[in-house]
């Protein structure tokens, strides 16, 4: 992606979006702001294949970023580069973008977003060790900043039990539009006892993604993702076997779990607080 904002006077009265790679002629000479931002990295993905069974996937990393504040040539063709953010896939690890987005004249000196990685998957009867998010693609040329993509989170399932099912799954980093990146938020179901879900939240432009730890039985942890303001709030469940799903204090309805289907996401009996 990129952006160019540009004036022949000293205030701001275009604003480009770019989403496509073409050549293009400034209509009159300016300063402009140039931001340059790499494609990110799709996430890991892990199916679910039956019971009794642990399943990790990590998010992907963001593009780089890069801005300028440049003097543009109406007699000068510039060069507008887009890279497509990394495919999205089934059961497999994650892709990285597709190519570095750049943003080239004769005039100036080049800008570059590079690309985010893909995050990671495993799936077994077992313990999974830390599968780290995508790292974040680098920048260059920019005169304003050069800001490195923000890494995915992370997935970790720590102690496995024969029981249920055990899933820990990252939030996606975010590209550092403002010269600070942020990375998604990490997931790890930390203790015995079946069925855990741990989802970390999304990155924001402003703060990290929730990190999500799930602990006990039937204990379900979803982080909240960061926003332009801060990071996305943390979400740690304990919960003994037979015990709520969810916090009661923060909800109209629990689900009381005497079992799961497969799936691992659907309880038999439900409970009015």
């Amino acid at each position: 992606m990129a952006y160019a904002f540009g004036a022949s006077s000293e205030s701001i009265i275009h604003e480009l979006v770019f989403s496509s790679s073409t050549s293009w002629v400034p209509p009159y000479s300016c300063r402009a702001y140039v931001t340059v931002i790499g494609p990110g990295g799709s996430g890991g993905s892990c199916v679910e294949g039956g019971d009794h069974e642990a399943y990790v996937a990590s998010g992907g990393g963001a593009g780089g970023c890069a801005k300028s504040l440049l003097r543009l040539d109406s007699s000068v063709t510039y060069t507008i580069n887009i890279g497509a953010g990394g495919a999205s896939v089934n059961n497999a690890a994650g892709n990285a973008g597709g190519a570095n987005s750049e943003f080239q004249g004769s005039d100036i000196d080049n800008m570059a977003g590079n690309l985010g990685s893909g995050g990671l998957k495993e799936g077994n009867a077992g313990t999974i060790s830390l599968k780290a998010g995508g790292a974040g693609g680098t920048a260059t040329g920019g005169t304003i900043f050069n800001c490195t993509g923000g890494a995915g989170g992370s997935g970790e399932v720590v102690t496995y039990s024969n029981a249920g099912i055990h899933i820990a799954s990252g939030g996606g980093g975010v590209a550092g539009i403002f010269g600070k990146s942020y990375r998604g938020g990490n997931a790890i179901c930390n203790t015995g006892g079946a069925g855990k879900v741990a989802l970390g939240g999304g990155a924001g432009v402003g703060g990290n993604g929730g990190d999500a730890t799930s602990t006990g039985s039937y204990g379900f942890a979803g982080a909240g993702g960061g926003n332009a303001f801060g990071d996305g709030i943390s979400h740690t469940t304990v919960y003994p076997n037979q015990g709520n799903m969810f916090d009661t204090s923060s909800l109209i309805r629990s689900i009381s779990c005497n079992d799961w289907d497969e799936a691992g996401f659907s309880a038999y009996e439900q409970t009015s607080v």
